[in-house]
């Protein structure tokens, strides 16, 4: 049977239409968070994210993310972390940082 026809038979069941599903593990929930939060204009909020998984990113990770600070490409204000206009277009060079 196709994906799709699958798909269709579960939703017609009023069954969950899931098909492929796990759980991730704290690390790559932590990963998903910054990468989701440092797209957004708004960025992420360093403090909500120590207080959700219990880790203190620029702690972690300030270090490698000081150069792209002085290059302009992100920018910290209080607790809060963004990409900058110029670091949009460099995001996954950031990125790389989480992996």
């Amino acid at each position: 049977m196709a994906a799709t026809d699958e798909y269709v038979r579960r939703l017609e069941g009023n069954g969950t239409p899931d098909m492929d599903k796990r759980r991730l593990a704290p690390e790559e929930r932590l990963g998903d968070a910054l990468f989701t939060g440092l797209r957004l204009s708004d960025g992420i909020d360093l403090s909500a994210i120590r207080g959700k998984y219990g880790v203190d990113v620029w702690g972690r990770y300030g270090t490698s993310l000081e150069p792209f600070l002085d290059a302009g490409i992100l920018r910290r204000e209080g607790s809060r972390l963004w990409l900058t206009r110029q670091g949009m277009l460099l995001a996954h060079e950031v990125m790389a940082i989480f992996v």
